[in-house]
């Protein structure tokens, strides 16, 4: 997701449905009290809670 991977990509990156997908992104977004993709990442980056969650090769990737 921090690469801009939509629903359908992630979907068969897992081998799941794209409303399985779909399902875990909503029950994420409900966890951290967040309603969207733009708001998780923002609050990932904002709580300083990317370096801690996020695996070290993606750790590189660009915030726009």
């Amino acid at each position: 997701m921090l690469r801009g991977a939509s629903r359908k990509q992630i979907s068969a990156t897992l081998y799941i449905s794209e409303y399985t997908a779909q399902d875990h992104l909503s029950n994420v977004f409900d966890k951290i009290g967040v309603r969207g993709r733009e708001a998780l990442i923002k609050r990932l980056f904002f709580d300083n809670l990317y370096p801690t969650i996020i695996p070290p090769e993606l750790r590189e990737v660009p915030v726009i």
